[in-house]
């Protein structure tokens, strides 16, 4: 029972894998890997990490990410994924980000973040810079049909233009969680107005029930043809109207 198990889950920190979740090393691979064996992949907490103040003393201890410099890409059918507390994956700031496109998948907890580490629990923010807009989403959902989100957190700041984008899927549920920007400025100073959620054209049957969407330019942006589109006791704070 115990091997069945085993056989039954790809531990990101495990053996073939060995994924650091250190915050530093680049775990891209480590972790394409575990998805693409199409088990139910476990992202357990990653490398606790130790932060010394000038003197060498501790300050205080962290819970290492796991980073992402190229496109982390699921699209295993039926697959699930779950994050443990405190589990993050960091975008580096040339990433492509997370994609979503295998149909009827599973994700609880799944968290994405941008250039900070996170304790366990909400992610923090992520400290403020100049740059310009990444062209990509943190978060790509594309013929991703019968897709269940349970409370993801998708925390980016600006240089992403949009947090989620989601195009050409049919039957997806978001369950809780939080979609958060960071007010940001480009390489001339221009503010960077994010886009908490992007509806594209395909989209069908979206439900989202008790999501936070805050601190972004536009809550949610509809783009395209969408059908039968429900937010149930959902929150939306942003700096500009919504474009629904």
């Amino acid at each position: 029972m115990k091997q069945q198990l085993f056989q039954a889950y790809a531990n990101v920190r495990d053996a073939p894998f060995y994924a650091q979740g250190n915050g530093t090393i680049d775990d891209t691979a480590a972790i394409q890997a575990a998805i693409d064996t199409g088990k139910h992949v476990l992202f357990p907490q990653g490398e606790p990490i130790t932060v010394l103040n000038p003197d060498g003393s501790v300050n205080h201890t962290e819970i290492g990410t796991y980073v992402i410099y190229g496109t982390l890409r699921f699209n295993n059918e039926g697959q699930k994924c779950t994050f443990l507390s405190g589990a993050a994956l960091e975008l580096d700031k040339d990433s492509a980000g997370v994609v979503i496109s295998g149909k009827d998948q599973t994700f609880s907890g799944l968290l994405i973040q941008t250039g900070t580490h996170v304790p366990s629990g909400p992610p923090g923010l992520p400290t403020p810079e100049s740059h310009t807009a990444h062209p990509d989403p943190c978060l790509l959902i594309d013929g991703a049909d019968g897709l269940l989100l349970e409370t993801p957190w998708v925390n980016c700041g600006g240089r992403h233009a949009t947090l989620v984008r989601i195009q050409n899927t049919e039957g997806i549920t978001i369950q809780g969680g939080r979609i958060y920007g960071v007010a940001n400025v480009d390489n001339d100073g221009a503010l960077i107005l994010q886009t908490g959620l992007e509806l594209g054209s395909g989209v069908k049957n979206f439900s989202a029930v008790s999501l936070a969407i805050d601190n972004t330019g536009f809550g949610v942006v509809l783009k395209g043809t969408t059908e039968t589109i429900s937010f149930l006791d959902c929150t939306i704070e942003q700096q500009t109207e919504n474009m629904i």
